[in-house]
């Protein structure tokens, strides 16, 4: 985690502001750390670089269900998609091209997705703007597997954390563009994740969701 990034972040449950305490660095990254709301006291992991800002109101039924599920299936996320999707008729690459073409990004706007999993977007995104993208996931496996492929592809100002769009860990009016791809349908909460996006999403900001 770039220390820049607590500039972006709020605590999930009261918004508050957030005091990082570092306890590990390597190359000027937070390996290892602690976030503590200024506001409701609230404490906060920083495990491998990602901050945990995941609260228990995010564990309702289906949210547990899916975080569980994609756990188990991360190792084989990618290969399994691309595998499917030609079984299906089409390719990936077309897809996640539509997808990223239709938030028509600009130069220098910021990216917010919602279920980055594994990161598979992120090159797409990088070829309209040099801002800041961050992704937010319940699943700690994926964000593993997305933070893997950070590393070997060098992708610079690429922030991860864990958390659920039902409570994100963000200030508000910062994201220029926002996704949320195939995942909306398996909220515990759709409503109320819709109501963050648009709280964090800057005005005329623009949403794409795909399902």
């Amino acid at each position: 985690m770039d220390k820049m990034l607590l500039n972006y972040l709020c605590c999930p449950k009261c918004y508050g502001n957030l005091r990082l305490k570092v306890i590990e660095t390597h190359r000027d990254e937070v390996v290892e750390g602690e976030l503590s709301c200024t506001s409701c006291g609230r404490m906060y992991k920083i495990k491998q670089g990602v901050p945990r800002l995941i609260i228990n109101e995010c564990f309702k039924p289906s949210n547990k269900l899916q975080q569980t599920f994609y756990d188990f299936y991360a190792p084989f996320y990618d290969r399994v998609e691309r595998s499917l999707a030609m079984l299906l008729g089409f390719h990936e690459e077309e897809l996640r091209n539509t997808v990223v073409s239709a938030m028509e990004i600009e130069r220098c706007d910021r990216i917010l997705e919602i279920c980055i999993g594994t990161g598979s977007n992120v090159p797409y995104y990088r070829k309209y703007t040099n801002g800041l993208i961050v992704g937010v996931d319940i699943s700690e496996e994926m964000l593993r597997k997305c933070l893997k492929k950070a590393k070997e592809h060098k992708w610079r100002r690429v922030e991860l954390i864990q958390g659920c769009a039902e409570y994100l860990p963000l200030k508000s009016n910062i994201f220029d563009r926002v996704l949320i791809g195939g995942a909306i349908s398996y909220f515990s909460n759709p409503k109320r994740a819709l109501e963050e996006t648009g709280r964090v999403a800057k005005p005329l900001a623009k949403v794409v969701i795909y399902e």
